[in-house]
C-alpha cells in the first residue's frame, strides 16, 4: 500500500496514525463504484479522512486501517456488493458473526493467507441523503521480531541492514486488542438490540446518528446561529458509542468483565469529556471542575 501523500500524523502512547486521502485506500478491502467519504457539518463539508494508524508493544506490532464511506446503493445492494467482491479477493466471510437488519448491516471477515480481519458496519440512511453509510475496520497483527541488534544482518556491501514492518509475519492465533475492542462494541450493541431493536443503530460508535444531530440543530435553532447549533449537536452525538458502554453498564454491570470494564472507562474519558466541554462552551455555559478539593464524594444522590 503506497501512499501519494499524507494529510496528518499524530504520534500516539503506543505508535503513530496517519491520515490519508481517499485514493489511497487499501485495494484489498475493495469499494463500490461511486463511494466517497463521509462528511459532517451542516452540509457535511467538513470530511472524515481515513485513519491508518500502527502501534507497537513489545510483543507485537498492529496496523489498523479505518474509514467511513457513502455509496448510493440502498442496503441490501451493498451488502450484496461486499459479500461477491471480497468473495473475489480470497476472504472468507464469518457467518456466525453477522448479521443483517432492514435498516443496519454488519460484516465480519478473515483472510486466511494474511490472517487479517475486516469488520464493517452498514447503514442506510433515508431522505434527503438516501445512501448508505459503510464504515470499515481492518486489523492485522504482525508478530514482532527479535531485537534490531540481534537481527542485524550484512548487505553484499557489507553495509548493516534491519528489518522492517515487511518483515513482519502474521501471527494466526493472536487477538489484537483492537478485536477485543470490537467485541465490546458487538457486546453493548446486542444489549441495546434487546432492549431497542432497529433504534440501536443510533448508538452505534462509528454510525453517526445524523437525525439525532438534525434534531438537536433545529431546537436550538432559536437560540444560535446555524453553524453553532451544528458545532454543539455535533459535539452532543459524536460519542454515541461511549454513551452507549455507559448506559450498558449500569443497567447491566454483571455482564461485563473487569477488562472490558476498563477499556469503556478508558474510551469514554478520552473522548466524552473534551466533547461536553465543547458544546458547553458553544452553548455560552461555563465549564470547570466543580468537585475540585472535595474531600470525598456521597455514594448516592440524595
Amino acid at each position: 500500500m503506497a501512499l501519494t501523500s499524507i494529510r496528518q500524523i499524530t504520534r500516539n502512547a503506543d505508535g503513530v496514525s496517519l491520515r490519508i486521502n481517499f485514493e489511497d485506500w487499501a485495494s484489498d478491502v475493495p469499494l463500490p463504484p461511486q463511494t466517497s467519504l463521509v462528511g459532517f457539518g451542516e452540509n457535511h463539508e467538513l470530511i472524515i479522512y481515513p485513519e491508518w494508524r500502527f502501534a507497537f508493544h513489545p510483543d507485537a506490532a498492529y496496523d489498523v486501517l479505518t474509514g467511513m464511506f457513502k455509496v448510493a446503493l440502498s442496503l441490501e445492494e451493498t451488502v450484496s456488493w461486499f459479500r461477491n467482491e471480497m468473495k473475489k479477493l480470497g476472504w472468507v466471510e464469518l457467518p456466525e458473526k453477522w448479521f443483517v437488519e432492514p435498516t443496519w448491516a454488519s460484516l465480519k471477515f478473515h483472510h486466511p493467507i494474511t490472517s487479517t480481519r475486516t469488520n464493517m458496519s452498514l447503514s442506510w440512511r433515508a431522505e434527503p441523503l438516501n445512501d448508505t453509510q459503510i464504515t470499515i475496520w481492518r486489523v492485522r497483527k504482525h508478530s514482532d521480531p527479535p531485537p534490531t541488534e540481534a537481527r542485524a544482518e550484512t548487505s553484499g556491501n557489507g553495509a548493516e541492514t534491519h528489518p522492517t514492518i515487511d518483515d513482519f509475519s502474521s501471527d494466526t492465533d493472536a487477538r489484537s486488542e483492537w478485536q477485543r475492542g470490537i467485541d465490546l462494541v458487538v457486546k453493548v450493541s446486542d444489549i441495546f438490540k434487546e432492549l431497542a431493536g432497529g433504534r440501536a443503530v443510533n448508538l452505534y460508535p462509528t454510525l453517526f446518528p445524523h437525525e439525532t444531530r438534525d434534531a438537536i440543530e433545529r431546537a436550538l435553532a432559536g437560540e444560535l446561529d446555524a453553524q453553532t447549533a451544528s458545532r454543539l449537536a455535533f459535539h452532543l452525538v459524536d460519542w454515541n458509542g461511549d454513551a452507549a458502554f455507559l448506559v450498558a453498564l449500569l443497567l447491566f454491570p454483571e455482564r461485563f468483565t473487569p477488562e472490558e470494564i476498563r477499556a469503556g472507562v478508558t474510551d469514554f474519558l478520552i473522548h466524552a469529556p473534551n466533547h461536553v466541554t465543547a458544546a458547553a462552551e458553544l452553548g455560552g455555559w461555563p465549564v470547570g471542575d466543580i468537585f475540585k478539593g472535595d474531600l470525598f464524594e456521597p455514594e448516592a444522590k440524595s
